[in-house]
């Protein structure tokens, strides 16, 4: 779900229907997929011990001992290689962005996600990288504040989801760098720059030659309900599923998702 992000500069930059394009990041997609799968299994592998007293963790394959950590490792080499294979197929840009997006989650996984605020950045920074890569086959233009949307809105799951985690998990499994004061602000604070941000990229100068920009911002009604809803899930409800998890099975949040999907392309493409 996460890699669909990176067929949204073909939607936003009025491409969606150019086959050849969709084609060409559909393999960038592919490659996205490959290299996120290697990134896991090395995460996986270096967390054993710490997934198996995580109540939903200890069930993944290396956690539960279904697969050898031999057996994962070998498997991740092969994904790694396959989908930086791919990656350059497509352009030597893409691969230089799997790299990237390679080399910060090893640092990730090895130091940096035990530090506050940087872990949330570097799992944001991996989303705005698949921005970039569904840019590249197009040569598509990324508005700055596409860009700053897709940084805070990132920011904005991590923070949500470290909450369930702090709030609902075993004192072991606890994560040390945050406290639910501190998450409380940073959840209010992304979600208000979300909005801003994107009232922001609506109003932009830049969108008139390619959108009715004059109705743009009517798709900010769903994107202010979309983000209630979440933070209402959260906080009140005490939603303990991963960002996904809560998008498909929700309701009320996946028809305001879809909503504002239908609008915005309406507007875009008609």
């Amino acid at each position: 779900m996460k890699n669909i992000l990176i067929f949204f500069p073909m939607f936003t930059g009025v491409r969606l229907l150019d086959i050849n394009l969709f084609v060409q990041t559909f393999f960038v997609f592919v490659a996205f997929c490959l290299i996120a799968s290697f990134v896991y299994i090395y995460n996986d592998s270096k967390d054993l011990a710490q997934d198996k007293l995580h109540p939903a963790k200890s069930l993944r394959p290396l956690a539960s001992g279904v697969i050898s950590v031999e057996s994962a490792r070998k498997l991740a080499m092969v994904l790694l290689l396959t989908g930086l294979t791919v990656g350059i197929m497509v352009s030597i840009k893409v691969l230089f962005v799997l790299l990237t997006y390679v080399f910060l989650n090893i640092l990730y996984t090895e130091k940096l996600k035990y530090i506050g605020i940087v872990d949330a950045v570097i799992v944001a920074l991996g989303f705005v990288l698949r921005l970039e890569a569904g840019s590249i086959p197009g040569n598509i233009m990324l508005s700055e504040w596409i860009v700053l949307l897709i940084f805070f809105g990132s920011l904005f799951l991590v923070f949500t989801k470290r909450y369930g985690e702090l709030k609902f998990l075993p004192e072991k499994t606890k994560l040390v760098s945050y406290n639910r004061i501190f998450l409380n602000f940073a959840i209010t604070l992304s979600a208000t720059i979300i909005i801003i941000v994107y009232i922001m990229y609506v109003n932009a100068p830049k969108l008139v030659p390619y959108h009715h920009v004059e109705y743009l911002y009517t798709t900010v009604f769903f994107v202010v309900t979309g983000i209630l809803r979440y933070i209402h899930l959260i906080f009140v409800e005490k939603s303990q599923n991963t960002p996904d998890k809560i998008f498909l099975s929700d309701k009320f949040l996946l028809c305001t998702v879809i909503l504002w999907g239908l609008l915005l392309g309406g507007l875009i493409y008609l």
